[in-house]
């Protein structure tokens, strides 16, 4: 026999499970250490890459138009410094966001593991009752 409420908890799940099933990944794949530590790395990585091109870029636009106070020792330390910099602030941003994004997914885990919790309930309602029905018989 088809019960509403355990049928309504297994839709609701289902429906959350296709929602966030992202997170929930995440969540049971990383802790947060892990978690953070690839965002860190996957930023460092892409923001190193970009840096790179853009300060190319500007170096070889200021040398292409010859200015008389151009010289590529000065530019490449200017380059680099910045670059330490630019790191700096970058990680720092990208940890705070990482930690706060991965305690949303722990929240939202969280709340699918209460409502397994809850079908789960249910089914051990349901199996206690088919034993009381038997004894009798």
């Amino acid at each position: 026999m088809v019960r509403e409420d355990k049928t309504a908890v297994m839709t609701k799940l289902s429906a959350f499970e296709q929602a966030h099933e992202r997170e929930i990944e995440m969540k049971t794949k990383y802790k947060r250490r892990d978690y953070v530590s690839v965002k860190l790395f996957q930023a460092f990585l892409m923001s190193s890459i970009a840096y790179l091109i853009t300060a190319a870029a500007i170096v070889y636009m200021q040398n292409e138009t010859g200015g008389a106070s151009f010289k590529v020792e000065t530019a490449a330390a200017w380059v680099f410094a910045c670059y330490f910099l630019y790191l700096i602030v970058m990680l720092v941003i990208v940890y705070i966001y990482a930690r706060k994004r991965y305690d949303a997914i722990s929240k939202t885990a969280e709340d699918y593991r209460k409502k397994l919790k809850e079908l789960e309930r249910l089914y051990d309602k349901e199996g206690e009752g088919k034993i009381d029905d038997n004894i009798g018989t």
